[in-house]
């Protein structure tokens, strides 16, 4: 017979989650006026000022039965769930003022060439380039231009073009400035083999911004059988064990863009060149839990308690990739893409500290710290780019029993 019957009618769910790539793609090289140079890869942090924010809210509930056994102790039925996301964004941005020469490659970048000249001076500033990709081939494309601003004649030039192939194409752009004077040009290509882009010039002015972001989205559902012990008035103990399914889709971003630098009186603005790499993943899980719920009272009202769980779970789902290479109002040329099935083998863990206060027998405020723990055994299922994913968590609750 049912003894007692239990309803949680709103759980409120506040947690952070770092996310991280899971790869990096792409070397960076910067050349200074001296011909010091600098690597970093693309998708890393390129710059110390940064910003990152992260928040998670979910809804969620549950319910449970006691049911009256011939031994005296209950066996108690509960079920609980929630849904929650949390997203992150960092930001990172560099200005390539002191810098000659910025050089971004990407994967296989053998089957074209980009030449590149800047002069500024007291006749003036001047700046032409040559991009070629594929030249023997029929898909093959090229691109030559030159542009000059007379020194003091309150002049300058902006001027770009971009020519495409069947799996990609070359771009080139180039700016002067006869009043500063300055000249810059960029070049780059792109097919399914790789990238390159080059800048030379007087680079004031031209940033390199990297960003980071994460979405992840979870669902769990798992229903507990347990049995309430009570070891003396105040400490009680309870057995645990029961099915979990949990529910995650997980998406990273990473993306370098170059925005050049134009002269001031320019009154065209060069593309922005946009490196962008995305992995999605879309994983389900199921398994079977066991642990322990421990409660002490602390007055007539007021108790603490302390919930452990572990156990094996089996994972299934999909994982897709993608990298681009945009040019800001041109094209935009894929690099690379993929989808793969993930199937393998995770351990599932949840821990858990609350604080319940109880002004009527058959109601109560519940609070909650816990953390939760998904860590792969076998295969390559890495929804945070990480073995381990770690859910911290707070949440409130109000519970009836009936």
């Amino acid at each position: 017979m049912i003894k007692h019957a239990g309803l949680c009618g709103l759980l409120v769910v506040v947690s952070g989650l770092g996310l991280t790539q899971a790869e990096a793609a792409g070397n960076i090289v910067l050349t200074d006026g001296n011909g010091r140079q600098t690597s970093l890869e693309a998708l890393k942090d390129v710059g110390e000022q940064s910003v990152s924010t992260g928040l998670s809210v979910g809804l969620g509930g549950s319910a449970s039965v006691d049911w009256a056994t011939s031994w005296g102790a209950p066996v108690r039925v509960t079920w609980d769930g929630f849904v929650g996301g949390v997203e992150t964004t960092r930001t990172s941005t560099l200005d390539l003022g002191g810098q000659s020469v910025f050089s971004l490659t990407l994967g296989d970048t053998s089957g074209g060439s980009i030449a590149l000249n800047t002069h500024s001076g007291a006749g003036g500033a001047s700046a032409d380039g040559q991009v070629l990709l594929h030249p023997a081939s029929p898909d093959g494309a090229s691109i030559v231009s030159s542009a000059s601003s007379p020194s003091g004649s309150g002049s300058s030039v902006v001027q770009y073009a971009f020519t495409k192939t069947d799996t990609g194409g070359v771009f080139l752009a180039l700016a002067t400035d006869g009043d500063t004077p300055s000249a810059i040009a960029f070049g780059s290509y792109a097919d399914e083999h790789g990238l390159n882009l080059i800048g030379a010039g007087d680079l004031g002015g031209t940033t390199l911004t990297r960003r980071n972001t994460g979405s992840f989205d979870t669902a769990r559902s798992r229903i507990l059988v347990s049995m309430p012990v009570g070891l003396d008035a105040d400490w009680q103990i309870s057995p645990l064990a029961g099915p979990v399914y949990q529910l995650i889709h997980a998406t990273l971003e990473s993306s370098v863009s170059l925005d050049p630098g134009e002269p001031a009186l320019a009154r065209a603005v060069l593309p922005t060149v946009t490196l962008s790499q995305s992995d999605a993943s879309r994983l389900q899980y199921a398994g079977l839990v066991a642990g322990l719920d421990v409660e002490r009272r602390l007055t007539d009202r007021l108790s603490m308690g302390l919930a452990l769980s572990a156990g094996p779970a089996r994972y299934w789902g999909t994982r897709s990739r993608q990298t681009d290479v945009t040019y800001a109002g041109l094209q935009t040329v894929n690099l690379s893409a993929s989808q793969t099935g993930l199937d393998g083998n995770a351990l599932m863990a949840d821990i858990s500290a609350s604080l319940t206060y109880r002004w009527r027998p058959d109601m109560a405020l519940h609070t909650e710290a816990g953390l939760g723990l998904l860590s792969t055994l076998s295969g390559e299922a890495r929804p945070t780019g990480h073995d381990t994913t770690l859910m911290p968590r707070v949440a409130l609750s109000f519970d009836m029993r009936f």
